[in-house]
């Protein structure tokens, strides 16, 4: 998988030679196989990297739950911040924690989250989204912001006491209103 990733000599050693190689090349090879861009793999491949070196000083079983991984990604956006390689330490911080927790799940290492309970439009947001993956968001990763984006629209509208139904478009104004406040 690296080899057709990179030209250079030295970046492909680096990433052949680094720690979970195997598992790193799997983890990119799956995410081409659903279509992934190729620059975004190649994104990927530096963040998995580091999230790998990161991953070194824990016991090569080790499960992370997401406080741990927020952990993780927070100390080593920081360090990129203190030498000069980000302007700030949020861009950085985000995108390791998502691949950091997209790679160990692929490892089988990452802790279950708790289930929240269920919403109130639990079965017809499974539905939405289920008939959208068929049709046009093939990617998990798009499903997944899909749900989180539209459970917090349907938290909004309970808050409110609006039954979906119900929803007009002043309902949908109001909650782009309170959610630009954040």
């Amino acid at each position: 998988m690296f080899e057709t990733l990179f030209k250079h000599p030295n970046v492909l050693r680096r990433h052949k030679e680094g720690p979970l190689a195997a598992e790193r090349a799997a983890y990119l090879s799956e995410q081409a196989a659903q279509g992934m861009a190729q620059g975004t793999i190649l994104r990927r491949s530096s963040y998995c990297l580091c999230v790998a070196i990161e991953l070194q000083r824990w016991p090569p079983d080790r499960c992370y739950n997401e406080d741990e991984v927020e952990a993780l990604a927070a100390a080593w956006a920081e360090k990129r911040f203190r030498c000069g390689r980000a302007s700030s330490p949020r861009w950085p911080k985000a995108h390791f924690r998502f691949v950091a927790t997209d790679f160990l799940q692929s490892l089988g290492r990452l802790c279950p989250t708790p289930t929240p309970e269920k919403g109130h439009y639990e079965a017809e947001l499974d539905e939405f989204i289920a008939s959208q993956q068929v049709s046009s968001w093939q990617s998990q990763a798009t499903c997944r912001s899909a749900r989180w984006q539209l459970t917090r629209f349907l938290d909004y509208l309970d808050q409110r006491g609006v039954a979906l139904g119900d929803v007009a478009p002043i309902d949908v104004d109001a909650f782009f209103e309170h959610m630009s406040q954040r």
